[in-house]
C-alpha cells in the first residue's frame, strides 16, 4: 500500500494562524506515530518469520543475507 493512503486517516484541516483565507493540511503527529508503530511491528513480525524459514531451512541451501536482500528490495521497490 502506498504511503500517502496509509496516512489519511492523519490528515487534518486547519486555518492560517495569521488570519489570511485558506487551510493547511498537515498530519497530525499521534496518528503517524501509530501509523509507523504499526508497521514497524509488522516488518517485525515478518522479518522473524523469514529468520525462522531461513534457520529451518539446510545451512548449504540458505541463501546468506536473504533477510536483508528482501528489505532491501522491498524499499527499492517502494522507492
Amino acid at each position: 500500500m502506498e504511503a500517502n493512503k496509509l496516512l489519511i486517516p492523519a490528515i487534518r484541516q486547519y486555518k492560517h494562524n495569521n488570519g489570511s483565507e485558506g487551510f493547511v493540511f498537515a498530519y497530525e503527529r499521534d496518528s503517524v506515530d501509530m501509523i509507523v508503530e504499526a508497521l514497524e511491528a509488522e516488518l517485525a513480525r515478518v522479518k522473524s518469520a523469514l529468520k525462522k524459514a531461513v534457520d529451518d531451512w539446510d545451512s548449504d541451501v540458505a541463501p546468506i543475507g536473504i533477510i536483508d536482500d528482501l528489505e532491501r528490495a522491498l524499499c527499492e521497490r517502494k522507492g
